[in-house]
Protein backbone atom coordinates (compact mmCIF):
# COMPACT_ATOMS: atom_id res chain seq x y z
CA UNK A 1 0.00 0.00 0.00
CA UNK A 2 1.24 3.63 -0.83
CA UNK A 3 1.65 6.55 1.32
CA UNK A 4 -0.98 8.22 -0.27
CA UNK A 5 -3.25 5.39 0.04
CA UNK A 6 -2.83 4.99 3.76
CA UNK A 7 -3.79 8.69 4.15
CA UNK A 8 -6.95 7.22 2.80
CA UNK A 9 -7.28 9.50 -0.90
CA UNK A 10 -6.85 6.74 -4.18
CA UNK A 11 -8.67 8.05 -7.33
CA UNK A 12 -11.39 5.70 -7.56
CA UNK A 13 -13.86 8.03 -7.59
CA UNK A 14 -13.45 9.14 -11.80
CA UNK A 15 -11.25 6.46 -13.07
CA UNK A 16 -10.94 7.60 -16.66
CA UNK A 17 -13.79 7.30 -19.07
CA UNK A 18 -13.61 4.71 -22.23
CA UNK A 19 -14.69 6.58 -24.75
CA UNK A 20 -14.41 10.32 -23.98
CA UNK A 21 -15.79 12.99 -26.75
CA UNK A 22 -14.17 15.90 -25.26
CA UNK A 23 -10.66 15.27 -27.02
CA UNK A 24 -11.87 15.28 -29.84
CA UNK A 25 -13.17 18.96 -29.09
CA UNK A 26 -9.90 19.74 -28.08
CA UNK A 27 -8.18 18.61 -30.97
CA UNK A 28 -10.37 19.91 -34.05
CA UNK A 29 -10.47 22.95 -32.50
CA UNK A 30 -6.58 23.10 -32.11
CA UNK A 31 -5.58 21.98 -35.30
CA UNK A 32 -8.20 24.65 -37.17
CA UNK A 33 -7.70 27.86 -34.66
CA UNK A 34 -4.81 27.31 -33.37
CA UNK A 35 -3.70 28.67 -29.84
CA UNK A 36 -6.91 31.14 -30.61
CA UNK A 37 -8.55 27.82 -29.42
CA UNK A 38 -7.10 27.31 -25.66
CA UNK A 39 -8.83 30.00 -24.05
CA UNK A 40 -12.13 28.72 -25.56
CA UNK A 41 -11.21 25.47 -24.74
CA UNK A 42 -10.00 26.01 -20.94
CA UNK A 43 -13.62 27.65 -20.13
CA UNK A 44 -15.60 25.01 -21.54
CA UNK A 45 -13.81 22.45 -19.33
CA UNK A 46 -13.88 24.77 -16.22
CA UNK A 47 -17.47 25.32 -16.92
CA UNK A 48 -18.18 21.15 -17.64
CA UNK A 49 -16.28 20.33 -14.55
CA UNK A 50 -17.79 23.20 -12.42
CA UNK A 51 -21.54 22.80 -13.18
CA UNK A 52 -22.37 19.24 -14.69
CA UNK A 53 -20.20 17.38 -12.65
CA UNK A 54 -19.97 16.05 -9.07
CA UNK A 55 -15.76 15.90 -8.47
CA UNK A 56 -15.48 18.19 -5.29
CA UNK A 57 -13.45 21.08 -5.18
CA UNK A 58 -12.59 22.24 -8.86
CA UNK A 59 -12.14 25.73 -8.59
CA UNK A 60 -9.23 24.91 -6.61
CA UNK A 61 -5.64 26.28 -7.97
CA UNK A 62 -4.38 22.56 -8.49
CA UNK A 63 -7.44 21.55 -10.72
CA UNK A 64 -7.28 25.38 -12.98
CA UNK A 65 -3.58 23.84 -13.71
CA UNK A 66 -4.97 20.62 -14.68
CA UNK A 67 -7.75 22.22 -16.82
CA UNK A 68 -4.88 24.38 -18.68
CA UNK A 69 -2.31 21.43 -18.89
CA UNK A 70 -5.33 19.15 -20.79
CA UNK A 71 -6.07 22.23 -22.84
CA UNK A 72 -2.35 22.58 -24.04
CA UNK A 73 -1.93 19.12 -24.98
CA UNK A 74 -2.51 19.13 -28.39
CA UNK A 75 -0.86 22.45 -28.81
CA UNK A 76 1.77 20.35 -27.07
CA UNK A 77 1.87 17.48 -29.53
CA UNK A 78 2.34 19.73 -32.37
CA UNK A 79 5.15 21.29 -30.99
CA UNK A 80 6.59 17.84 -30.50
CA UNK A 81 5.66 16.65 -34.11
CA UNK A 82 7.82 20.21 -35.16
CA UNK A 83 10.93 18.96 -33.03
CA UNK A 84 10.60 15.35 -34.70
CA UNK A 85 10.78 17.07 -38.12
CA UNK A 86 7.58 17.74 -39.25
CA UNK A 87 6.17 20.58 -41.13
CA UNK A 88 2.54 21.94 -40.94
CA UNK A 89 3.91 24.54 -43.44
CA UNK A 90 5.51 24.39 -46.83
CA UNK A 91 9.08 24.26 -47.07
CA UNK A 92 11.41 22.71 -49.28
CA UNK A 93 12.81 19.06 -48.11
CA UNK A 94 10.43 18.74 -44.80
CA UNK A 95 7.95 16.49 -43.97
CA UNK A 96 4.49 17.86 -44.35
CA UNK A 97 2.00 17.76 -42.18
CA UNK A 98 -1.44 19.12 -43.15
CA UNK A 99 -3.45 19.89 -39.88
CA UNK A 100 -6.70 19.11 -41.88
CA UNK A 101 -5.77 15.23 -42.95
CA UNK A 102 -7.44 12.94 -41.26
CA UNK A 103 -4.45 10.44 -40.87
CA UNK A 104 -2.49 13.78 -39.47
CA UNK A 105 -5.39 14.37 -37.27
CA UNK A 106 -5.10 11.22 -36.02
CA UNK A 107 -1.18 11.14 -35.27
CA UNK A 108 -2.35 14.21 -33.52
CA UNK A 109 -4.68 12.42 -31.41
CA UNK A 110 -2.52 9.98 -30.27
CA UNK A 111 0.09 11.94 -29.38
CA UNK A 112 -1.72 14.40 -27.56
CA UNK A 113 -4.09 11.73 -25.78
CA UNK A 114 -0.37 9.71 -24.40
CA UNK A 115 0.60 13.37 -23.31
CA UNK A 116 -2.58 13.71 -21.63
CA UNK A 117 -3.07 10.22 -20.39
CA UNK A 118 0.70 9.98 -18.99
CA UNK A 119 1.66 13.58 -18.45
CA UNK A 120 -1.30 15.03 -17.20
CA UNK A 121 -2.19 11.87 -14.45
CA UNK A 122 1.41 12.47 -13.30
CA UNK A 123 0.66 16.14 -12.38
CA UNK A 124 -2.41 15.26 -10.90
CA UNK A 125 -0.48 13.01 -8.29
CA UNK A 126 1.81 15.56 -7.62
CA UNK A 127 -0.12 18.21 -6.85
CA UNK A 128 -3.64 17.14 -5.75
CA UNK A 129 -1.79 14.01 -3.75
CA UNK A 130 -3.90 10.93 -5.07
CA UNK A 131 -2.37 7.70 -5.89
CA UNK A 132 -3.34 6.98 -9.60
CA UNK A 133 -3.31 3.84 -10.97
CA UNK A 134 -1.89 2.27 -14.32
CA UNK A 135 -4.84 1.13 -15.44
CA UNK A 136 -6.49 4.70 -14.80
CA UNK A 137 -3.83 6.48 -16.93
CA UNK A 138 -4.61 3.52 -19.43
CA UNK A 139 -8.10 4.67 -19.33
CA UNK A 140 -7.42 8.28 -20.30
CA UNK A 141 -5.25 7.74 -23.28
CA UNK A 142 -7.40 4.61 -25.04
CA UNK A 143 -10.80 6.54 -23.52
CA UNK A 144 -8.85 10.21 -25.92
CA UNK A 145 -8.64 8.22 -28.42
CA UNK A 146 -11.77 6.26 -28.44
CA UNK A 147 -13.74 9.40 -28.20
CA UNK A 148 -12.07 11.44 -30.91
CA UNK A 149 -12.55 8.12 -33.35
CA UNK A 150 -15.99 7.68 -32.63
CA UNK A 151 -16.74 12.07 -33.34
CA UNK A 152 -14.96 11.75 -36.80
CA UNK A 153 -16.75 8.62 -37.26
CA UNK A 154 -20.20 10.61 -36.85
CA UNK A 155 -18.40 13.68 -38.49
CA UNK A 156 -18.07 11.34 -41.44
CA UNK A 157 -21.64 10.54 -41.59
CA UNK A 158 -23.44 13.17 -40.50
CA UNK A 159 -21.27 15.15 -44.06
CA UNK A 160 -21.91 11.92 -46.14
CA UNK A 161 -25.32 12.24 -45.85
CA UNK A 162 -25.77 15.70 -45.84
CA UNK A 163 -23.79 15.48 -49.39
CA UNK A 164 -26.42 12.58 -50.50
CA UNK A 165 -29.51 15.06 -49.74
CA UNK A 166 -27.57 17.98 -51.15
CA UNK A 167 -26.72 16.09 -54.62
CA UNK A 168 -30.70 15.08 -54.61
CA UNK A 169 -31.91 18.36 -54.56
Amino acid sequence: MSGLARLGYLDTEYPGSLVYLPHAARVICTCIFGLYAIPAIILADFIGLEFFTSIPDVSSLSSLGLIVFKAFTVYLSLLALKLFGFSFNYSKGEVLLNRTNYRHIGLITILSAFINGVFGNALKQIFEMVDIPLWTIFRYVVGDILGTLVVFAVSVLVISIYKDIVNRL
